[in-house]
């Protein structure tokens, strides 16, 4: 606009003038209107674009946010219900982690790993089940893992001298399994760590004492620990592997002839003289056993006259096999009997267990006069 009329036309007078400048002033009138325009327009334009910032961009800056900080979240518990969860053998904080995060005891895998190293105890989680709360604090759920009164177990007890069944009927009652699972498991000797000494008969292997485990285990893993346990026993009393199997099975004869810890050295000895001398053992354990006759401490003539390789009147040496699973005293008695020049012994009081020893025939007849007069004196089944 700037070539429209600047002055009044040439040779015009007043009148001509006043008009001229009202003409100027609509037209500067004009271009303030249209710069108040252009400027509202603009302000509407940066508002908008305030708002696409707010409503947009911030979202994606949040949500790129999100992608690079990893915020760990945590439960407040103290939790509720509960939950079986099971730690496994060899798990690191890491693998427990991910099992409570699955199993909803835990906001977070990251929450309890934090958790778990910070707690200078943590390395002592045992594995096993647990019962826990859900959703519970990652440093409770911590602590309730060091603690042993959330890990469910299973507990029985094998007293020394059970034989194998007995084993077995033991640890069917207390975990629900068969006998005959546990018996099928037996016959699986590489699964339970038999080793080769055993020849492949888990009798005198199973060793006696009280055992923890899982709930609902299997067979092999029940019976591989009480093998392992018996290893272990004869490896402290520095046995060598070519003894392993002789030990056992006279360690089991000691646990059934010999009812006192203090008679167990000295029954050893019997044994181990008779078999220097080439003597019968003429053990009625044995015999029993063979027989399958467990009833009574006595055999019949029968019972006795039966050949079979755990009749120790007709085979000599040891038998053929270990006749119950021996506990520690028995097996330190026969990898350390006593000193004594004995052939002979027999048990004169049958409820005391109190065992008399001979050197000579002659002396062992008096000793079972004195047994036989004991039981005269006390009627009963024996």
């Amino acid at each position: 606009m700037s070539e429209w009329f600047t002055d009044p036309p040439a040779g015009t007078g007043p009148p001509a003038r006043r008009a001229h400048e009202r003409d100027l002033e609509r037209i500067r009138a004009t271009r303030r209107r249209r710069r108040i325009v252009t400027a509202g327009v603009s302000i509407a334009a940066l508002a908008a674009m305030g708002a696409v910032s707010v409503f947009v961009v911030l979202p994606f800056i949040d949500s790129f946010r999100g992608e690079t900080e990893q915020v760990v979240t945590d439960y407040e518990g103290p939790g509720t219900g509960a939950v079986q969860v099971v730690v496994r053998s060899g798990d690191g904080g890491m693998a427990i982690a991910e099992t409570l995060a699955d199993a909803g005891v835990v906001a977070t895998a990251d929450a309890f790993v934090t958790a778990f190293n910070l707690n200078s105890r943590a390395q002592g989680v045992q594995p096993g089940t647990y019962t826990l709360a859900r959703e519970m604090r990652a440093a409770d759920a911590v602590a309730a893992l060091l603690d042993p009164v959330n890990r469910q177990v299973v507990k029985f007890t094998v007293p020394e001298g059970f034989r194998a069944d007995q084993v077995y009927e033991r640890i069917a009652e207390a975990t629900g399994l068969s006998v005959e699972s546990l018996a099928d498991a037996a016959k699986d000797t590489e699964t339970l760590g038999l080793p080769p000494e055993a020849e492949g008969d888990v009798e005198g292997w199973l060793f006696p004492a009280t055992y923890e485990v899982d709930p609902n285990p299997t067979p092999a893993e029940v019976l591989a620990p009480m093998i392992a346990k018996t290893v272990e026993v004869l490896d402290d009393f520095g046995a060598e592997p070519e003894v392993w199997r002789k030990t056992l099975i006279l360690a089991s004869m000691v646990e059934k002839e010999a009812k006192l810890d203090e008679d167990r050295p000295k029954v050893a000895r019997v044994f181990l003289n008779r078999i220097d001398q080439d003597m019968l053992l003429m053990s009625d354990a044995t015999v029993a056993y063979g027989a399958g006759n467990f009833s009574t401490v006595f055999t019949t003539d029968e019972e006795r006259a039966d050949d079979n390789p755990y009749n120790t009147y007709v085979n000599e040496g040891l038998p053929g096999g270990a006749i119950c699973n021996p506990g520690e005293a028995a097996i330190a008695a026969a990898l350390g009997p006593e000193k004594g020049d004995w052939l002979y012994f027999v048990v004169v009081n049958l409820q005391s267990g109190e065992t008399a020893y001979a050197e000579t025939a002659a002396g062992h007849e008096a000793n079972v006069q004195q047994m036989r007069d004991w039981i005269a004196e006390h009627p009963g089944d024996y």
